[in-house]
Parts: C-alpha cells; structure tokens; sequence
C-alpha cells in the first residue's frame, strides 16, 4: 500500500474504526503537514498529489507559529498538537553569566566575548528558527 493510500484513508471515520498500522517517521511528518488545527480533513489538492517532502510539513508547522507531534489516542484517531514556543531566557542567563564572571570575577576577555557571542547566537537562533 502506497503511502498517498495510506494518506486517504485518513478519515474520521477510518481512525476510529481500528488503529493504523505501524508508520514510518516521515509518515507522521507527511500527517503533520496534511491535518489542521482542529482534525483529521485532507485538502483536495494534496489528495492528488503523490508526494508530499518532509520540509513542507515543517513550513506548514512554522505557519502555525508552533511546534507540532502528532498525538494518538484509541477512539480519536490521530491529531495535530501544537506547542507554543517560548524564548529561551535560561540560555540568555547562561550567556550573560559568563559575560560577567569574564569581566569581574576572572577578567578573562575571551570568557566574556564568549558569553556575548553565546547570547548573539542564541537570539539568532530564536529570531531565525534555525534548530528545525
């Protein structure tokens, strides 16, 4: 069975009926991509489409403004969860940390130009959403 079948037996009715079988990760990926916020409805122009890429499930999550898993439970078939994403201050303070034990405590230049880059790349990373 071709993964685009697999794809359009994704009905409500289909996932409460019985369980799926195994799937590969680029099949939650692929699901991911396909389902909405609130459920289970294939568009009409990917239902004829024969392939859909990995990076289009990522766009599609992006858009959402969130990351996404796909959850499972018995009788709801499978679903889209986002998570909010949060900026991560606990790795802004570990970079600032070391920008002030660089400058007072050990007035090292390089541990706090460290610190400062640190905190660059991490703003960065936030900004441009390079960790997918």
């Amino acid at each position: 069975m071709g993964l685009v079948d697999r794809l359009k037996e994704l009905s409500p009715a289909k996932l409460r009926e019985r369980p799926m079988g195994p799937m590969t990760p680029t099949d939650y990926e692929i699901i991911e991509c396909l389902l909405g916020r609130e459920g289970y409805v294939l568009p009409k122009e990917i239902e004829e489409n024969t392939e859909v890429s990995q990076s289009a499930a990522y766009r599609r999550l992006r858009k959402m403004k969130g990351e996404g898993i796909v959850s499972h439970k018995r009788g709801e078939g499978f679903k889209l969860v986002l998570r909010k994403r949060y900026f991560p201050f606990h790795l802004l303070a570990i970079g600032l940390l070391c920008f002030v034990l660089g400058i007072a405590f050990f007035q090292n230049v390089l541990l706090a130009l460290g610190g400062v880059v640190f905190c660059i790349g991490v703003f960065l990373d936030w900004v441009l959403d390079l960790s997918h």
